[in-house]
């Protein structure tokens, strides 16, 4: 489901890159955009994102935060796969959970 979610942004190379953290790649700029977690709650998950508050884009999706950095002005790219792993309901393994787009 997360890389459904990534792929869906558009991002290229989408893949798990370690246990809980996930990423693709912007095709035009060649930014990162990650995903972490799951978190225990989605209060933690919301916690880390606002942690990153000005020096990443980042923003909770379910019981993840995806995020990127200001400079690769990624901002809209983060909140839709946030917003995709959201209504997928990621608060589990990051598998699971079918989408349609």
């Amino acid at each position: 489901m997360i890389v459904a979610c990534l792929t869906h942004a558009g991002l290229a190379r989408a893949g798990p890159h370690n246990a809980g953290l996930w990423g693709g790649v912007d095709p035009t700029t060649g930014e990162p955009v990650l995903v972490d977690g799951p978190y225990k709650t989605r209060a933690a998950a919301d916690t880390s994102a606002r942690s990153l508050n000005g020096v990443e884009f980042a923003e909770r999706g379910g019981a993840y935060v995806a995020s990127a950095t200001l400079k690769s002005h990624l901002g809209a790219v983060v909140h839709q796969v946030a917003t995709c792993l959201d209504r997928a309901g990621a608060g589990g393994s990051g598998s699971g959970n079918s989408l349609s787009f």
